[in-house]
């Protein structure tokens, strides 16, 4: 069973900086090809969504595997350290896979006596590999990620399209959802949120939860994908 954590402390004070315009299409794009059709829009709010549709040939995604094996989802890091790390997961549907990749990198290099600071950005794709149908009519990705710290004083910068909750004295932010029609692939790109804690407070842990829907008519299956990340 995935696991989730939230380890800041009951205590912990929080502030938000919002830092990006709200919802918007800054451009969108293009590309035909003779096996295939790819969308690309780039939105002013902090993120790159596309997919892919129709041909004869599908294109697989460009997916680096980094730190993690397929099914884990529980890693570890140092305070003071940059590291990435992927998760991978696959459902069986009709006769082929819904296969959904999440990655995050996690940037904690940046500490002092006095203040630490942290950055995270990272990806979520989602792609239909089976033949009937060729296609699904949509596919639709949420991400979300939680950050956690002890300390007196936290703050946070984020795009103004993410939406935050605070619960045991953690923060999670939710992503915009986004979704294609008539598609195989699709891919979110999400870029980024930083976060800073003061003191003697550090950062304890980070967390992906990433949702792919497939529609196939009237059916939607759901596929998760899970990073649980203790700093220490």
């Amino acid at each position: 069973m995935k696991k989730a954590m939230f380890l800041a402390s009951s205590s912990l004070l929080l502030s938000f900086l919002v830092i990006s315009p709200a919802f918007a299409i800054n451009k969108s794009e293009t590309t035909d090809k003779a096996t295939d059709t790819t969308i690309t829009t780039t939105h002013k709010n902090g993120y790159t969504t596309k997919s892919y549709s129709g041909g004869k040939e599908k294109i697989t995604p460009n997916v680096e595997k980094k730190v993690s094996a397929l099914s884990t989802s529980s890693f570890s890091m140092k305070r003071g350290k940059y590291a990435d790390f992927y998760d991978e997961s696959l459902k069986s549907y009709s006769d082929g896979k819904l296969k959904t990749f999440s990655s995050i990198d996690v940037d904690y290099t940046d500490t002092s006596i006095s203040t630490d600071y942290i950055s995270i950005k990272g990806y979520t794709k989602a792609h239909w590999s089976g033949g009937n149908p060729y296609n699904a009519d949509r596919i639709t990705v949420l991400p979300a990620q939680t950050i956690s710290a002890s300390g007196a004083a936290t703050a946070y910068s984020y795009p103004a399209a993410v939406s935050v909750n605070s619960t045991s004295g953690a923060l999670q932010f939710s992503w915009p959802s986004e979704y294609d029609d008539n598609s195989y692939g699709f891919e979110y790109d999400w870029d980024k949120i930083t976060s800073r804690v003061k003191g003697s407070g550090k950062f304890t842990g980070v967390i992906v939860n990433d949702v792919s829907n497939f529609k196939f008519g009237s059916k939607t299956t759901s596929v998760l994908n899970t990073l649980d990340i203790s700093i220490n």
